[in-house]
């Protein structure tokens, strides 16, 4: 028999790793690549979450995220919510540090509340613009997140019950209160 030529040698190397191609396409994927794959997904996944995470730092809280705004003068947190898209200003302060503003809107704190012509008590639902400094430990004239507010949970907080409450069920729950005669 001869010897095959190039041309024949060739064709059945091309035959022959398209068998090996179709075997490995019908078993599926190896275990081993499989897990390296999933591996490196997760390696991905993770490092794309971190870096959102320093990109939204950086940027600042989005539009519409809701917030606590502490007044100068008041010893518990209004409800608002963050006008900017990210910060609005970057302001220097002594000692290369920066003050983080944001554009935000603020409301009357839950326990206020006035009664309508009627009678009926009601929390006023206008609202104030300001363009505040972030600051995580509610120091007065600041804006924190909820995660950071110092009163969560508590009564200076207006997010302790998750949203604030109609003014009618807590003059009901304030006046439930037993009085001193």
């Amino acid at each position: 028999m001869a010897d095959p030529s190039f041309e024949e040698l060739r064709a059945e190397n091309e035959r022959l790793k398209q068998a090996n191609t179709d075997l490995r396409r019908s078993r599926g994927v190896a275990p081993e690549e499989k897990h390296a794959l999933t591996v490196e997904a997760a390696t991905l996944r993770a490092e794309l979450a971190r870096l959102k995470g320093e990109v939204a730092a950086e940027r600042g809280p989005a539009k519409g995220t809701v917030i606590c705004y502490q007044a100068p003068g008041e010893p518990y947190c209004r409800p608002a919510r963050v006008l900017s898209d990210g910060f609005s200003a970057r302001v220097p302060l002594a000692g290369g540090q920066m003050a983080l503003h944001a554009h935000l809107e603020y409301g009357e704190p839950p326990h206020y509340f006035v009664k309508d012509e009627d009678g009926n008590p009601f929390t006023p639902g206008h609202t104030f613009e300001v363009d505040r400094a972030w600051n995580p430990t509610g120091a007065p004239g600041t804006w924190h997140a909820l995660s950071e507010c110092p009163y969560k949970g508590g009564e200076g907080c207006p997010y302790r019950d998750g949203v604030p409450k109609p003014a009618a069920s807590r003059l009901a729950a304030d006046e439930a209160i037993p009085q001193a005669p």
